[in-house]
């Protein structure tokens, strides 16, 4: 459980801004909105203008000598990236999910982010969003050098403690069996990590089921998906983990779910 000196370091670092600065934010976010310009969108979520396959041709020399400095006394084979997200819209049957919210222009700071997110991963066609973005996450994992290996994330939905979904605080879904799917595109370097409330009603035999897949890493954001670690109706999941030898993934600072998939990810 958070103690209330947890609550106040949250309450400093996610202040709510006062009435001047909220409105002047809120009517920059409408004009944003309303005007949507793709050059400043891009400038925020990026300006894709080349492909993974042209990174080396297109780093500039100071760019690639920092980059094998970087990795100069690290072994490719090993190189691990722990905590890459993958998301989608539910494009072409994934089952994925996003808050309506961001869509909505009836929330002009989530419609802005919204369209950064778009920019920053190369999405062109919504009506193709999760297929491009898997076909760009599949190009980077290619070309980058060293390229190592990948643990892709799936994201559970907010579940309220009597197991029941609370879709308001769920701000995206990735299911289990989507991230095996595109894991299965290169298992050498591909590896899903599933994402399972403890409080749903088929937790452990969705945990069976997945590990039986082969994931071998469960991923929380506790204070976004709505489980509390401490939780004595965790123990149960958590002794099923133990048996299958599978490991737990898990935030342990207060931060919504777009703000640590933001900053942790590696797009």
């Amino acid at each position: 459980m958070a103690t209330e000196d947890d609550r106040k370091i949250h309450r400093g670092i996610f202040r709510k801004p006062t009435s001047i600065g909220g409105g002047i934010a809120l009517l920059f976010a409408l004009s944003l909105v309303l005007v949507q310009p793709s050059c400043l969108v891009s400038k925020v979520g990026g300006a894709w203008r080349f492909g993974p396959s042209e990174l080396e041709k297109r780093l500039s020399r100071g760019a690639r000598k920092l980059l094998r400095s970087a990795y100069k006394d690290i072994d490719g084979k090993r190189l691990t990236d722990h905590h890459v997200h993958v998301v989608g819209m539910g494009t072409g049957g994934t089952g994925c999910e996003i808050n309506p919210e961001l869509q909505s222009f009836l929330h002009p700071l989530k419609r802005v982010r919204y369209s950064v997110y778009l920019s920053a991963c190369a999405i062109e066609d919504v009506d193709k969003a999760d297929q491009q973005f898997v076909t760009r996450l599949l190009d980077l994992t290619r070309h980058m050098k060293p390229s190592g290996h990948f643990h892709l994330l799936a994201f559970d939905r907010h579940y309220n403690r009597d197991g029941t979904v609370n879709p308001h605080k769920t701000e995206f879904h990735v299911p289990n069996t989507w991230v095996e799917k595109v894991a299965a595109n290169n298992r050498k370097a591909l590896h899903p990590v599933a994402s399972i409330h403890p409080y749903r009603k088929d937790a452990i035999p969705e945990l069976e089921r997945a590990a039986k897949a082969g994931v071998r890493m469960v991923k929380w954001l506790p204070n976004a998906q709505g489980m509390d670690p401490a939780d004595p109706k965790c123990d149960p999941f958590y002794a099923k983990m133990k048996a299958l030898d599978i490991v737990l993934l898990s935030h342990a600072f207060s931060s919504p779910a777009w703000l640590s998939s933001t900053m942790s990810s590696a797009f």
